[in-house]
């Protein structure tokens, strides 16, 4: 397994966001975290990546308990999408996309022109954009670009938060083929969509 998570919560100032929370991330599954908008979604990725330490009950990674010296490792295997991308305005679709890669750890997998147009391709995005302010593309788009992003990364774990919200139903599918459909990888998501959540292998509700 690569996360396991025992009466998991998150406290602050003595009150938990939600009931304790039990369950295994193996490798491979595809998980979909589900609840009421401010019940501690968020809160609780952040706490699998070492942001948050305010929880109670036990996590580990690859049998390692959630101690400093584990989280770099967390975060050389995890790619993480938020729902919301903070970008400059005036930054293009092509800086945002290689913004990752300045990173020394990432560096090597810096990718190449060719390799950004078959994800563009994929996700039915047209080249003509890269060099557009990112401010200035739809929110379906900005979504789609956020999802190849993260996929260039080829990191073995994604968080996703709310992957498929900003897509049309036809869009959607297609991420969910191309996400979900997909062995190699392993997901933990928050998601409030039907579509999504029926091809996860597993609903965990705060």
């Amino acid at each position: 397994m690569i996360f396991s998570l025992r009466d998991v919560t998150v406290a602050f100032d003595g009150k938990s966001l939600f009931s304790p929370v039990s369950f295994d991330l193996k490798e491979g599954d595809k998980i979909a975290v589900s609840g009421p908008s401010g019940k501690g979604k968020s809160s609780l990725f952040n706490v699998l990546l070492g942001f948050e330490r305010r929880y109670q009950g036990e996590v580990s990674f690859d049998g390692k308990p959630l101690l400093p010296a584990v989280v770099l490792d967390i975060r050389r295997a995890v790619g993480w999408l938020p729902q919301e991308i903070n970008v400059l305005s005036t930054q293009t679709v092509r800086e945002f996309i290689y913004m990752p890669f300045e990173y020394q750890v990432n560096k090597p997998k810096r990718p190449t022109l060719d390799r950004i147009e078959y994800w563009f391709d994929e996700l039915n995005l047209k080249p003509d954009i890269l060099d557009h302010p990112i401010g200035s593309v739809s929110g379906g788009e900005k979504q789609r670009i956020g999802i190849l992003t993260v996929m260039l990364l080829q990191r073995p774990v994604l968080f996703l938060d709310e992957p498929v919200a900003a897509l049309d139903a036809k869009m959607k599918k297609k991420v969910v083929d191309l996400l979900l459909g997909n062995t190699d990888i392993t997901i933990l998501s928050t998601s409030h969509d039907a579509v999504w959540n029926e091809h996860c292998n597993k609903i965990i509700t705060l």
